[in-house]
């Protein structure tokens, strides 16, 4: 379906002003209302498009249940997008820090998880979470990431794991850009 952005308000913040100028009857500023965000994107998936629906990724705990119940119950193909993963963005305060966002998303049926590494991974996890079945959901940073992964060793698939070192006596797993 027709890609549609959905946004609590952070159009700016999270760098798709871009989008909202090339394509305006796709792109849908909720204000600063997250459970609005995830009705419009449940209805927008149900309708036949495909909607990504940005925020801060600790502000999608505001909508959980929205989440369970709008796109979850539903099986709908919803891909979230939450920023702020971790404790990337110091300067933004703990209210942004999203640390608890993949346990939240982990716990919700059929949803796929993608955390790329860096910018050259960018493009295949949006590619992967808009071609997976189901609901996504897409861990972002807000701070510019470093490259570390060659643009031709930057493959990213879901339910697949980068071994980094091979080992026998430790296992370490890591997710996202610190990974």
């Amino acid at each position: 379906g027709d890609i549609v952005v959905v946004t609590a308000d952070l159009g700016g913040s999270l760098g798709i002003a871009p989008f909202a100028e090339a394509y305006p009857d796709r792109y849908i500023n909720c204000g600063v209302a997250e459970e609005s965000m995830i009705g419009i994107a449940a209805g927008l998936a149900a309708k036949g498009f495909l909607p990504f629906a940005l925020t801060f990724g600790s502000f999608l705990g505001r909508a959980v249940d929205h989440i369970r119940q709008s796109i979850c119950h539903n099986d709908l193909k919803v891909v979230l997008v939450g920023s702020h993963g971790g404790i990337s963005n110091g300067k933004d305060g703990p209210s942004a820090h999203a640390i608890e966002d993949l346990a939240i998303m982990r716990a919700m049926a059929g949803f796929s998880i993608l955390g790329p590494t860096d910018p050259n991974q960018m493009v295949g996890a949006v590619r992967e979470v808009a071609n997976c079945a189901g609901p996504a959901y897409l861990r972002l940073y807000r701070e510019p990431l470093p490259v570390v992964m060659p643009a031709n060793d930057a493959p990213i698939a879901l339910g697949t794991a980068r071994v980094l070192r091979p080992g026998t006596d430790v296992t370490v797993l890591a997710h996202g850009p610190h990974a």
